[in-house]
């Protein structure tokens, strides 16, 4: 961590570029800095110890960004004055920073007098004060001359009521007003911000003035954490991206000209129980709602709301909202939905979804019992039916059934949408079993993880047939399972991973997993039911095996090892492997965990292994021994993790495996 510069650089006198950016540690400069006159580059001028602010004078050659950083330390105004800032006509970024520590005793008259000598050249386009503890700005932030000037940033200006007149500012395109807990805002938006693009105003618990009503060419607005702020924002012709967190639900009310708005987030709205006609009215462009911890609201919006142009809806946190409202089914575009942690959510409209949605997302609706109807097909008849290419179920710890509660008992079968890529199913406690055939018509499904659903007793006889676009399954935690179906390698020709973790009551594996030979990618971890590996063995063309062996007893020997002549990478754990066990030559990387009994590796186990690159060892307490042939001369990596015997020995200088591991270039001990 660098926290100084060597004294010496200030006899670099010929220096153009002094690139101190990323030193977040560096706590001051040399004195004597302001001797190297020909500089162009100094990202940061941090004042402290011996050097004082009035050294700038001679570095007038500066360009680009400059921070100036500790201004608080500058006991005399003078030296600001002394700096002559409005002479470096070359920047074009420039951050005024004081500390951000306002609970000590700082000179508030002292910080007024050295802002106010501060004033850079005109030519400066990006403009930051920080953590100013004075009492007022400077009329000159103000001033027309800085009539480059297209960003200002004023945060942390705890003592500051009013800004100066930023709407003569002929050229500013964003302003940002945050962490001003005394700012009122009267009179502060006077002015025409005749080119003003974005505003953000964040953290201003005391802004009650009024806005301006008229900013016709403002693109993006944010107004975060201003609860006493009660005006109504009125004409944004050209408004595209409207958030509001944590204020008066007045604000959004009254709204008008806002047609272009395409971008909508509500979060933190007391007292707002339904989105208002009023508002609702104008969105007619709007693609994108976010509605979050919204506490009070029952209803997002009335019937007639004109959203005909949404694709993306995201509720989270809304305890009171137990229902979506009817017409839903006729937003054609939309084609994102997302409910979130909305704790009373209990049903969906009467009237159905969209049939374009592509994504589904329902997450931790800890009362609903049924997913919506048009998602499944029920039997063979019906087209009338989502086409969801994205179903995420996470969460829902009363969910009982697909689709809907109490099925009549003859029927045997409901399928998931053909047009579906990627199905997530997690945390469903009360899930107890999948109706049969409900992949039947998922040809399109590409990824497929169902985990910590604890019930869940069986997958149907025909869960994985047809699924020809299936790349990824992952099956985890779901403790209630006790067998897996059979593969027919046809049906999923294209799967390459499959992950299978914590599976408690898993008796087998698939007898024909050796036929699947799409797979390139196989992990078995925390299933003790597994007693042995099919005859057969794995899947030939394995590149990555990942297995612990912790109820196995199997030999490895007979695992057929040998054959997976593509195999890459090998983990292994809480199983030991024999005295004449041979891995596959083509193996790069070998990890070895959670082997309480080993003491040494097995001779045979590194021979030939002359591509391996990766060697680890983790938590095998008695491990102490290499093979007396040593390793590998091909490695890169080597780890040794919880094993202090072995570790002991492969010690620096002190071990007497220190010799056989020095010249692998990566070592971790």
């Amino acid at each position: 961590m660098l926290t100084q510069l060597p004294e010496g650089i200030v006899n670099l006198v010929d220096l153009l570029h002094l690139d101190i950016t990323d030193t977040v540690s560096l706590k001051e400069l040399p004195s004597r800095i302001g001797g190297l006159t020909n500089l162009l580059t100094l990202p940061k001028f941090v004042i402290g110890g011996e050097l004082r602010l009035g050294e700038l004078k001679n570095l007038k050659q500066l360009q680009g960004d400059l921070l100036i950083s500790n201004l608080h330390k500058v006991s005399d105004f003078r030296d600001a004055s002394e700096a002559n800032l409005h002479e470096i006509e070359g920047l074009d970024n420039l951050i005024l920073q004081w500390t951000d520590d306002f609970q000590t005793s700082r000179n508030v008259s002292n910080e007024d007098k050295v802002l106010c000598q501060l004033k850079p050249h005109c030519n400066l386009k990006r403009f930051t004060i920080a953590f100013f503890g004075g009492l007022e700005f400077p009329s000159w932030i103000g001033d027309p001359s800085f009539s480059k000037l297209e960003y200002l940033v004023l945060c942390g200006c705890q003592n500051i009521t009013l800004l100066p007149p930023l709407g003569q500012l002929p050229l500013l395109k964003e302003l940002i007003i945050r962490g001003m807990p005394e700012f009122t805002g009267d009179n502060s938006f006077s002015g025409s911000f005749s080119s003003l693009e974005k505003l953000t105003l964040e953290d201003c618990p005391k802004l009650i003035g009024k806005l301006l009503s008229h900013l016709p060419f403002l693109k993006i607005l944010m107004i975060r954490n201003c609860p006493q702020l009660s005006y109504s924002l009125l004409s944004l012709p050209s408004l595209g991206k409207l958030e509001i967190t944590g204020c008066n639900e007045v604000v959004l009310r009254n709204m008008m000209d806002v047609t272009c708005l395409t971008s909508l987030m509500i979060k933190r709205i007391p007292k707002l129980a339904c989105l208002p006609k009023s508002i609702t009215q104008f969105l007619t462009a709007v693609e994108i709602v976010d509605i979050k911890e919204c506490d009070e609201i029952t209803c997002l919006w009335e019937d007639e709301a004109n959203l005909a142009s949404l694709k993306c809806l995201r509720i989270q946190k809304c305890h009171l909202l137990d229902c979506l409202p009817n017409g839903l089914h006729a937003l054609t575009c939309l084609k994102e939905l997302s409910i979130q942690k909305c704790k009373k959510f209990v049903r969906f409209p009467v009237t159905g979804l969209p049939l374009q949605l592509k994504k589904l997302q329902l997450e931790d609706l800890v009362v609903l019992e049924s997913l919506p109807d048009g998602l499944m097909k029920i039997g063979d008849g019906g087209n009338n039916m989502l086409q969801v290419e994205e179903l995420v179920i996470k969460g829902c710890k009363q969910l009982k059934s697909f689709p809907r509660d109490k099925l009549p008992s003859t029927l045997k079968s409901s399928k998931l949408p053909s047009a579906l890529k990627r199905l997530e199913i997690k945390e469903c406690k009360q899930l107890e079993s999948l109706p049969d055939r409900l992949l039947q018509d998922c040809t399109q499904l590409e990824e497929m993880r169902i985990e910590f659903v604890e019930n869940l007793r069986s997958l149907p006889i025909d869960f994985m047939h047809n699924l020809s676009s299936l790349v990824e399954l992952e099956l985890n935690s779901c403790e209630g399972l006790e067998s897996l179906p059979e593969i027919d390698p046809s049906s999923v020709p294209n799967l390459k991973t499959l992950e299978i973790y914590n599976l408690k009551n898993l008796k087998s594996l698939p007898n024909e997993m050796c036929n699947l030979t799409s797979i390139r990618h196989l992990i078995i971890k925390d299933c003790p039911g597994i007693a042995s590996i099919p005859e057969r063995g794995f899947p030939l063309n394995l590149k990555t095996l990942e297995i612990n062996g912790e109820g196995l007893r199997q030999s490895m020997l007979e695992w057929g090892l040998d054959r997976l002549t593509s195999l890459e990478s090998f983990e292994i754990g809480d199983i030991c492997p024999p005295d004449n066990l041979q891995l596959p030559k083509s193996l790069k990387s070998l990890t070895i965990i959670r082997m309480s009994n080993l003491k040494s590796i097995p001779k045979d186990l590194l021979q030939n292994l002359h591509s391996l690159e990766n060697l680890c060892f983790y938590l095998c307490p008695q491990l102490q021994s290499f093979p007396k042939e040593g390793l590998p001369t091909s490695l890169q990596r080597f780890v040794v993790l919880g094993c202090p015997l072995l570790k002991e020995r492969c010690l620096e200088e002190k071990g007497d495996y220190w010799p056989l591991i020095a010249n692998i270039p990566y070592v971790m001990l």
